[in-house]
């Protein structure tokens, strides 16, 4: 399968009445994987913030149960 061919089956796929270069094609999916790095890189963020929160948490009630059974 030629650039061509692939170029010519994603116009297809993206509107039918709109003409995409390969350069235009390229860009598109650069921005993409830029995008779907970023996600990633967010979620991960998320994730870790996530769990020191859920670390805090957990303390929080492993001391509260200590103080509890001191009583």
């Amino acid at each position: 399968m030629t650039e061509q061919q692939i170029a010519d089956i994603v116009t297809d796929a993206l509107g039918p009445n709109t003409p995409i270069s390969l350069e235009q094609l390229s860009a598109l999916l650069m921005a993409l994987a830029i995008s779907v790095i970023l996600l990633a890189m967010g979620m991960g963020y998320q994730i870790v913030r996530s769990e020191r929160r859920i670390s805090a948490l957990e303390s929080a009630l492993n001391r509260t149960e200590r103080e509890r059974e001191a009583m």
